[in-house]
């Protein structure tokens, strides 16, 4: 019997070697959904633009993109072509997105299609040099996760909220993470509500880094777009308390 000859994926000998002149890439994660990704994503964005940093945003949570909305992109727009896809500007960050092409509609595809549409993203973006590529990941495990790992130099910020159960699923994120001995700058506690020590225990108990945490901001949307308002806020200073253990790390 003849063996079958593994197909090669040109795009992705392609992406191994395009993001040479991107600094860092800090992978934004999540073992589950709903606990704030997108949005520390597009904050922490904002908050490296405003800090002088050269930064871009990669949204690849394709089933439920929303950094767009964070950043008050214009989404109406296909973004200019020269040489690949040239990522339009928001807030003073460099931002690409599914939006652009799918115009905020539902995004239906099988898993295959959904990896393929990531690598496309991947391969056709045209990122300026930058000191900071921001990518918001999918919740979970999946293929565009083993793909990221495989592919890009990418450092990973885990996301969870106070819960029990979103710490339950993140553990098994991090289990992967730390399986495949990929760079792990540790652990962000999001939307926090009442004051308990869970999660920084927790994150203790597993030899984990404890970032810090956000607080629940019932208001939040008032700084989507508006990095003056996000600059003068609660909010802006958390950001900046994590980044300053992130900084120290990287």
């Amino acid at each position: 019997m003849k063996r079958s000859k593994k197909r090669i994926e040109p795009r992705k000998i392609y992406v191994k070697t395009k993001y040479r002149n991107i600094e860092k890439i800090l992978a934004i994660s999540s073992g589950k959904g709903g606990v704030g990704k997108s949005t520390i994503s597009g904050f922490f964005s904002m908050y490296l633009a405003q800090k002088g940093y050269k930064v871009g945003l990669l949204d690849l949570d394709l089933y439920g993109p929303s950094c767009h909305l964070v950043l008050g992109a214009n989404i109406k727009e296909y973004p200019k072509e020269e040489k690949g896809v040239v990522p339009p500007v928001a807030q003073g960050v460099y931002f690409m997105s599914s939006v652009f092409y799918t115009e905020n509609r539902p995004l239906v595809v099988r898993g295959s299609g959904l990896n393929d549409a990531a690598i496309e993203l991947l391969t056709i973006t045209n990122w300026p040099d930058l000191d900071y590529l921001i990518i918001d990941m999918p919740p979970g495990l999946g293929d565009i996760l083993l793909d990221v790992s495989e592919l890009l130099p990418a450092r990973f910020v885990v996301i969870t909220n106070q819960s029990r159960i979103s710490m339950e699923s993140v553990n098994k994120l991090i289990s992967y993470i730390k399986d495949q001995n990929l760079p792990f700058l540790g652990i962000v506690e999001n939307m926090k509500m009442i004051e308990d020590n869970f999660i920084e225990m927790e994150s203790k108990t597993q030899g984990i880094f404890y970032l810090g945490k956000v607080d629940f901001y019932p208001d939040i949307e008032k700084y989507y777009g508006n990095k003056r308002e996000f600059s003068n806020s609660k909010l802006y200073e958390d950001i900046s308390k994590i980044w300053e253990k992130l900084n120290g790390k990287i």
